[in-house]
């Protein structure tokens, strides 16, 4: 594989947009002048197609052993709380976060959102899915179950509260 791609074929890679998967090609469309990353998620199977140029933003290796270890800690910490000028500038930030390719601002983010007791529906949204999102990439490597690796992260959240 080139240089000028950051991943290989046979990666298995993660993006907010649609969680874990694998690259399985790099293909060229002469029509958009571009390579794009031809990517099988792990839940549906369905094939999905990032631009080389958008990756940094939009994929990232899936985490280590080590760094899903480490994030559970974050969880375990007690939060730093962010102030807002208001509950839309709050709503605002959690769903930049939720789109947030960088496991550890999302894993603050959500320990975050967590601490926070006056949440909106929209807010429980987020962190549903937010916990929806880094249960499955947890899981995945640690190759336990979701249930399991979401029940320990609920509860370390649950003690520092």
């Amino acid at each position: 594989m080139s240089n000028e791609f950051k991943f290989n074929i046979g990666d298995s890679v993660y993006s907010p947009k649609f969680g874990l998967g694998k690259v399985l090609t790099v293909d060229f469309m002469e029509g958009a002048d571009t390579h794009f990353y031809v990517i099988e998620s792990f839940v549906n199977h369905t094939k999905l197609m990032v631009p080389v140029e958008a990756s940094k933003k939009q994929l990232r290796w899936v985490a280590t052993k080590e760094e899903v270890s480490k994030m559970l800690g974050v969880f375990s910490r007690p939060v730093e709380e962010q102030v807002f000028e208001s509950k839309k500038d709050r709503v605002k930030f959690f769903k930049t976060q939720q789109k947030n390719v960088v496991l550890k601002e999302r894993v603050a983010a959500l320990a975050q959102l967590h601490s926070i007791k006056d949440k909106g529906k929209v807010e429980k949204e987020i962190f549903q899915k937010m916990l929806e999102d880094i249960s499955n990439e947890f899981s995945h490597v640690l190759k336990l179950s979701e249930t399991e690796v979401n029940s320990t992260i609920v509860q370390n959240l649950s003690n520092v509260a």
